[in-house]
């Protein structure tokens, strides 16, 4: 008898007594009808065999419908895993700027002007998840489908970073920090070092940054670790704009 002569329970009970998951895999790969039945089971396997690689693996380059799959399955969006082994995307363009700029899209590059910068966001992907995956390859699509799964806003990575604060640091883009925000983000999240969000926008001049913070509840009068308050950092820095802002 052919594979299409056999019944679905068959079919699945043949799937769970292959242990490799390469050739579990090669298995779905049969013929169409196998892969309509055993799809669904291929993604539960590696969730309770495979430590929910699919959905890290997903989150490292942005295949949102394979992390959809892996969700429908049990993966956890707020898994922590080693994310340098899936190699993230990040090259770095060249000595020079230590502010980094990104020119990221959905399974692209993410490209920083300062090869120091981008190893040190290298140093995030070892205690990553999926939602930092995303913020560290700069892809909002993704971010926004993460979060609307349930990805916890405020987990945080190395050195306590979370998304708000490496957003802020590295890629300071207003769409990404938006949707942080408005699916909870707190923007008062300090890091281990104590260094907030607001501190990092306004020593960086980032006027529609602060705007932002202070909107979502940012603290203008939060004490950093040198004593400075926000205000106090924009005008020793001669942020004059942002400090009137802080002022109001």
């Amino acid at each position: 008898m052919s594979l299409m002569g056999l019944p679905n329970e068959l079919l699945l009970d043949i799937a769970e007594f292959i242990e490799a998951e390469k050739d579990l895999s090669s298995f779905v790969r049969t013929c169409v009808r196998v892969n309509n039945v055993i799809s669904g089971y291929l993604y539960l396997n590696n969730v309770r065999k495979h430590n929910n690689s699919a959905l890290h693996w997903a989150s490292s380059f942005g295949m949102i419908e394979t992390a959809r799959k892996s969700i429908s399955q049990g993966g956890d969006v707020n898994e922590t895993f080693d994310g340098t082994r899936y190699k993230v995307p990040l090259r770095a363009r060249g000595a020079g700027n230590q502010s980094p700029t990104a020119d990221a899209g959905q399974n692209g590059n993410v490209v920083y002007d300062s090869f120091q910068s981008m190893m040190e966001l290298l140093l995030f992907c070892k205690k990553s998840t999926p939602l930092i995956q995303a913020v560290l390859r700069m892809d909002c699509n993704f971010i926004k489908f993460i979060l609307e799964a349930g990805a916890d806003p405020n987990v945080k990575a190395h050195d306590g970073y979370t998304g708000l604060l490496l957003l802020t640091r590295w890629q300071p883009n207003l769409t990404a920090l938006k949707l942080l925000l408005e699916h909870g983000a707190d923007p008062n999240l300090t890091s281990n070092y104590r260094t907030s969000p607001i501190e990092l926008a306004v020593s960086d001049n980032h006027e529609d940054i602060v705007r932002l913070l202070l909107e979502y509840g940012a603290d203008k009068h939060f004490v950093d670790a040198r004593g400075m308050t926000p205000l106090e950092i924009a005008m020793k820095r001669g942020h004059n704009k942002i400090a009137d802002m802080l002022r109001d």
